[in-house]
């Protein structure tokens, strides 16, 4: 039975009989997850492009750059299972990676660049990681650069030419990708066969239509046909670990999608990792049903009564729920009303005791947690099994409160992992 494996940047030399090993294991039905890097950074390219040989897919020796900016824009999307699922995921980081060269038949693309340049790499800047000049001239690639791929027989090759969806600090933008991701690798009753024989379906359906005089057996078939494509197109559900954190992306755009900046939330995700729980970062309706913890920060919208109940019911079976936001924000003030509690209209300001609060607002109408000159700004409201736990601060669960300028807020960070994800 064939199992999954990986294999991460080439750190050293792969001796000829590891080679011969990991390429029979191929062969014979193993997966193999591989994540290349640009320009033969750490000698990667070497040592992949003897690995990965018999699979028709080589690392260009280059970095690829897309015109508008970093993370998955002006992408091409083919007609894969995982590369549907990338589309779906619209917040998937990427950043720049070796492109791709494929010469096998049983080799597919998953994504390519459309507007992206490959910068092809400078054999004696080696102290910069043989890294190009960063500008379009003879022996570079613009337009249609291929990003990841496949190979497919009796095993399964994936190849990323990039590491960034991988990293720990991106886990929580990619996790729904990387879990189906593994979920393909090491199922074999899912293959990009099935597109065919879909296909085949579908011409003989058009062929018993075309022949057809009857109006009704043509509208019967043609929503035969549609069920089929759909069903062609749909991914099985993703089975998530039962320790999940959901951090809701679509009830405030001012969530920065961009992991290094301060408003975006990648401390709390690799924190939750830290305590053994998975991150997503992603919408609300998508992803409830996921999660054993949820994070709502300083919301722009309503939340609906559908979503609200179901959360409500979860907490009482033993999830939580933490929420964050200022009393200037109508929207949160109305959303922990839902728990009771409320929020003052004027700010206490900056708290640095021994937790660091942005900007605190006083709550009332819960058990108090942390407190500052006698105010409450931060504290919990038990339901059932689990718990909300809320916090009078915007910015307490973005980088800014938990990791500003890459520095450990610890009395913060601690805090959670205390009143939050430690059961």
């Amino acid at each position: 039975m064939a199992t999954g494996g990986g294999f991460w940047v080439a750190v050293r030399v792969l001796d000829e009989s590891s080679i011969n090993l990991l390429k029979t294991y191929i062969l014979k039905g193993g997966s193999l997850f591989i994540e290349g890097e640009h320009t033969n950074l750490d000698g990667v390219q070497n040592e992949i492009d003897k690995l990965i040989a018999c699979t028709g897919i080589q690392l260009n020796f280059d970095t690829t750059n897309g015109a508008l900016g970093d993370g998955l824009k002006s992408i091409t999307f083919f007609n894969h299972p995982l590369s549907i699922m990338l589309k779906r995921e619209p917040l998937t980081t990427y950043n720049r990676g070796a492109s791709l060269k494929i010469n096998s038949l049983n080799a597919y693309p998953l994504i390519s660049g459309n507007a992206w340049h490959g910068d092809k790499g400078n054999l004696l800047n080696e102290k910069k990681g043989f890294l190009g000049n960063y500008e379009v001239e003879k022996g570079d690639s613009y337009g249609n650069i291929i990003l990841m791929a496949i190979w497919e027989k009796k095993g399964k090759v994936f190849i990323s030419g990039d590491t960034t969806p991988f990293l720990n600090n991106n886990i929580g933008y990619n996790s729904r990708f990387i879990s189906y991701l593994f979920e393909y690798l090491s199922n074999h009753s899912v293959t990009y066969n099935n597109y065919y024989i879909t296909l085949c379906i579908l011409v003989i359906i058009c062929i018993l239509m075309y022949l057809s005089n009857k109006l009704l057996i043509k509208y019967i078939v043609l929503l035969i046909i549609l069920i089929i494509y759909n069903s062609a197109l749909s991914l099985p559900i993703i089975s998530m670990p039962p320790k999940t954190l959901l951090v809701v992306s679509n009830l405030n755009n001012d969530i920065d999608s961009n992991e290094f900046s301060h408003k975006s939330v990648t401390a709390l995700m690799v924190h939750s990792q830290r305590c053994a729980i998975v991150p997503i970062l992603g919408k609300i309706h998508e992803n409830i049903k996921l999660a054993s913890h949820t994070a709502i920060i300083n919301p722009r919208m309503d939340i609906s009564d559908k979503y609200w109940n179901e959360m409500k019911q979860k907490v009482s079976n033993g999830a939580k729920v933490i929420l964050s936001g200022s009393g200037d924000n109508p929207f949160f003030s109305k959303l922990i009303s839902k728990v009771g509690v409320s929020i003052s209209n004027f700010p206490i300001g900056t708290v640095n005791n021994q937790t660091y609060f942005p900007c605190a607002w006083e709550l009332s109408g819960l058990n108090p947690l942390i407190t500052a000159n006698g105010k409450i700004i931060a504290g919990e409201v038990i339901l059932g099994k689990g718990k909300f736990l809320i916090i009078g601060d915007a910015n307490f669960l973005l980088n800014e409160g938990l990791e500003p300028d890459h520095k450990y807020n610890l009395n913060n960070l601690n805090f959670l992992r205390n009143f939050y994800f430690n059961d």
